[in-house]
């Protein structure tokens, strides 16, 4: 009986010291899930996020640009002749004819494009006219639309125009047309370029708007 007493105790030893040996181990460390801090080796890599496509609110407007020369009397029976002006072939102006006809020449902006300005630069060195820069809209008959325009003013020589356009839309069934009328003959009064700025078609991002609950 003393025996199986003894036993008991030297086995009930062994296993409590076996238990204490174990609590001493290192137990295994959890697996770092995305985005927690492993010591000594930095935040664990997430998973790539998707890819988005290029915000079109970045782009920026894009511009078309026309010389003057191209620019040709309206009426044929006006007696306008565009000289090419020495140094600047983009230039051109009236030698003789009606200063108050118009030239007009074409323009193609791309479809779907947002008109929002055009810039007439000129030469106006003239104390007593002012040129007038248009571009303008027709439809397939040769009826007028809608157009912008803007004169020159002062007399210091080289100068711009700008023409602001209320977000027109380029439609297909249209003509575009540009438009000059000198308002005086001579080296004086030059038409030397036009620039119209327009947005791409998809180039605005318009954005839903969030209002919080009331």
């Amino acid at each position: 009986m003393n025996r199986i007493v003894k036993l008991s105790a030297v086995t009930g030893a062994g296993l409590i010291a076996l238990a204490l040996a174990a609590s001493l181990l290192p137990m295994g460390r959890p697996r770092a899930q995305q985005g927690d801090v492993t010591p000594d080796r930095g935040p664990a890599p997430a998973e790539p996020g998707p890819a988005y496509p290029e915000d079109a609110a970045d782009a920026v407007s894009a511009t078309l640009q026309v010389a003057g020369a191209v620019l040709r009397p309206e009426n044929s029976a006006d007696v306008e002749w565009a000289v090419p002006v020495a140094g600047t072939p983009g230039c051109i102006y009236a030698v003789s004819g009606d200063p108050d006809g118009y030239w007009n020449a074409p323009i193609h902006p791309p479809q779907g494009a947002t008109l929002t300005k055009m810039v007439a630069f000129v030469y106006d060195a003239s104390d007593t006219a002012d040129g007038e820069a248009v571009i303008g809209v027709v439809d397939a008959y040769g009826n007028w639309v809608v157009g912008w325009g803007e004169t020159s003013s002062g007399s210091s020589g080289s100068s711009y125009v700008e023409i602001p356009i209320p977000d027109h839309q380029v439609n297909p069934d249209y003509s575009y047309l540009l438009w000059w009328q000198p308002g005086a003959l001579g080296a004086d009064m030059k038409i030397c370029g036009f620039r119209l700025y327009y947005t791409p078609a998809g180039g605005t991002n318009y954005l839903p708007s969030v209002r919080k609950e009331e």
